[in-house]
């Protein structure tokens, strides 16, 4: 999904957060559609600035993890460009750990009700 300068993605159990300074279309190729050689089961959160270097390589490379491939990206992406990776499984624990405590609570609120 784009708006204007922001952009919010999933691929590869991730969410995708990005924003560029400019709106540029081509900034918002889909790179989900890449070969992963190395799936990655519990990817690591990533924040990346664009560091605005060229270079003549190819971007994609193979034998990388999704994370890996996107660190590569914001290497060559303008200044003032930032993208954050959230895993699944981060999301996940940070609903599910105030979730259960708020239950434990509720629980131990009734016991004391019940006495």
């Amino acid at each position: 999904m784009v708006w204007d300068r922001w952009a919010v993605s999933q691929a590869h159990s991730t969410l995708s957060i990005s924003h560029r300074p400019i709106a540029k279309p081509e900034f918002y190729t889909d790179t989900a559609r890449a070969v992963i050689d190395k799936p990655d089961p519990f990817p690591m959160p990533l924040f990346a600035r664009g560091q605005g270097l060229r270079s003549e390589t190819p971007i994609l490379k193979t034998g990388t993890t999704y994370r890996e491939q996107i660190a590569e990206l914001m290497q060559r992406a303008d200044q003032g460009t930032w993208r954050a990776l959230l895993p699944h499984w981060l999301i996940l624990l940070a609903t599910a750990l105030p979730w259960s405590a708020l239950l434990l609570w509720r629980a131990r609120r009734r016991k004391a009700i019940k006495q």
